[in-house]
């Protein structure tokens, strides 16, 4: 099942790369899940009405990845 695993370098960089582009986040890319990126995942999360919980729910992974989506292809910041 699809979801958000803290632990996979390559989520964790999508993360990181989704809040710096649609947020200015200033993140570092290194694929570490600390405490700057759970704060600005946190924060993308609340600005698009997604639960918090897409580590453990497919649906709601897949509805963050699609908003994100659509509003990147709006070009629109979150």
């Amino acid at each position: 099942a699809l979801v958000f695993n803290v632990y996979y370098r390559s989520d964790t960089v999508f993360v990181q790369r989704a809040a710096n582009v649609m947020m200015g986040a200033g993140l570092a890319i290194d694929g570490i899940y600390g405490p700057l990126t759970h704060g600005a995942f946190h924060r993308m999360k609340e600005r698009m009405d997604i639960p918090h919980r897409v580590s453990s729910s497919p649906r709601t992974y897949r509805r963050f990845l699609w908003r994100l989506a659509v509003m990147a292809l709006r070009n629109k910041r979150v």
